[in-house]
């Protein structure tokens, strides 16, 4: 059973990486286009499985999966050797200039707790009422199993960039240690 459930993947992914890539360019989206090379990834990770290979691969694409309605729930070993489960989202409104950078800032607080492989979605909030329904405070929000862990009591939902309070002053993204220690006290629940 385990080795059709690494096929699978293997005979489909790479047809799906070329449909995610095509739509992306059509769209105009640079996440899509750079989703499909995880897509790729994941194909050849498959094959990798298959063929008994201990090979590790790394990939520059920040371990985000762009979605409007999507959530990501995962099984990964952290550094504590215990399996976690996790639901990791970035919550963005469209063409969110901190986007890149609140990406690349979770997957480093992924890799520092030793979770390299869990992966987030990425949700992009398109409206005031849905930003109402999912508690969306600004952009970017990372949350952790549903929680914002920089979350300020009173601040209503709204369709705005959000401004962390930091050690450094006002950022436009969380402060990295602050965030690890989010997702490490997660991750050990």
């Amino acid at each position: 059973m385990g080795i059709v459930l690494a096929a699978v993947p293997l005979l489909i992914m790479p047809y799906l990486s070329y449909v995610q890539r095509r739509a992306g360019r059509e769209l105009g989206s640079a996440s899509a286009v750079a989703d499909f090379k995880q897509t790729l990834l994941y194909s050849c990770l498959s094959g990798m499985l298959l063929s008994g290979s201990n090979s590790t691969h790394s990939s520059a694409d920040p371990g985000a999966t762009r979605s409007s309605r999507r959530r990501s729930l995962l099984n990964t070993t952290g550094a504590t050797g215990r399996t976690a489960v996790m639901e990791i989202e970035l919550l963005i409104v469209p063409d969110c200039p901190n986007e890149a950078p609140a990406a690349r800032l979770l997957r480093q607080a992924l890799d520092d707790v030793g979770l390299r492989t869990m992966r987030f979605t990425t949700v992009v909030v398109t409206s005031p009422e849905d930003a109402e329904k999912q508690q969306f405070t600004g952009s970017p929000t990372i949350r952790v199993d549903g929680t914002d862990p920089f979350a300020e009591p009173g601040q209503p939902p709204g369709m705005a960039c959000r401004i962390y309070h930091t050690a450094m002053g006002p950022a436009g993204v969380p402060d990295l240690a602050t965030l690890r220690q989010a997702l490490k006290q997660a991750a050990d629940h």
